[in-house]
């Protein structure tokens, strides 16, 4: 099964087995002739990306990353924040008339870093339809920065769903009562959407029931009934 291919890279991949797989049939789909990465990590999704892709730029903080460059040959790696990177290589690429077909946002997992990923590959030029996925729409912080987004600001934006694919509660040991994983996943045409756009939460009843037994202490929107019931679960059940 060609599915299965997903499980046999190398590289340590910090995805659920459904992220892996989901990740696996947009590439196939897609086929991109340039694609981005934002938070490239130890390689894991980039392994699947390259595969897949004509041309990929890869961005990341730290600067390990750069020994990943003879395991990538159409690979370009660009090292520092998203903020002071990420600007720079969408003005490259309009310069040299080129569109990406695929960008996947991973880098700071705060609202704020989140957000501003978003908002920068939202104000690109495009010319061909660009697929925009986003990880761990299921951890509150990062949840609430794709939530924060210009979306409205942009009506080459076709579609919107925070929860293209949901996301895990205390998928390990270390991670005991937190929230992680899942997609939100934007989709951009070069053609004006004419339609009202609609920011989807479809699986926002789950996302909202889990977070009042979750560790996370965003809880800005919970009543205090909620509070005190997430409290006693964590104390007397979670621990």
């Amino acid at each position: 099964m060609k599915t299965l291919k997903v499980f046999q890279y190398p590289l340590y991949w910090e995805m659920t087995n459904h992220e892996k797989i989901a990740l696996l049939q947009l590439m196939q789909d897609i086929k991109p002739e340039l694609a981005i990465e934002i938070g490239c990590n130890e390689g894991g999704s980039l392994q699947l990306i390259s595969e897949y892709s004509k041309e990929v730029y890869s961005l990341d903080i730290n600067p390990k990353v750069r020994s990943l460059k003879t395991k990538f040959s159409n690979v370009n790696f660009i090292i520092g924040e998203s903020q002071k990177t990420l600007p720079g290589l969408l003005q490259k690429l309009l310069e040299e008339g080129k569109s990406p077909d695929f960008v996947l946002i991973d880098a700071e997992h705060s609202t704020e870093g989140v957000c501003r990923d978003i908002n920068m590959v939202l104000q690109m030029k495009i010319t061909r339809p660009l697929t925009i996925l986003m990880h761990d729409s299921f951890n509150p912080n990062c949840r609430q920065g794709m939530l924060m987004a210009n979306y409205f600001e942009n009506n080459n934006i076709h579609f919107v769903d925070i929860d293209f694919l949901h996301g895990t509660y205390s998928v390990s040991e270390s991670v005991k009562g937190q929230m992680w994983g899942g997609f939100g996943l934007i989709i951009m045409k070069p053609e004006i959407n004419k339609h009202t756009l609609e920011i989807k939460q479809s699986s926002k009843y789950s996302f909202d029931q889990t977070l009042t037994v979750s560790r996370h202490i965003n809880y800005n929107a919970v009543k205090f009934s909620e509070k005190v019931k997430s409290y006693l679960l964590k104390k007397f059940i979670i621990n």
